[in-house]
């Protein structure tokens, strides 16, 4: 699946590119307080789209469909 971000959300992308961390993703602590906020507010766009979906109550006794 491919995210589509919006012209702001890249602008923020961008903006945060340069402190990034070598090794392990995120940024690095060096970071100033608000390239910091704007990671965070692009992990909370994507973790949307990266949590699972819920599943139903059923799901470990359920039987296949035909």
């Amino acid at each position: 699946m491919r995210i589509k971000f919006t012209e702001e959300e890249e602008r923020m992308f961008d903006m945060v590119m340069p402190y990034a961390a070598q090794k392990g993703g995120g940024i690095r602590p060096d970071a100033p307080p608000e390239i910091q906020a704007i990671y965070a507010r692009l992990v909370e766009i994507t973790n949307q789209y990266l949590t699972p979906c819920h599943l139903p109550d059923n799901w470990t006794t359920a039987k296949p469909t035909k």
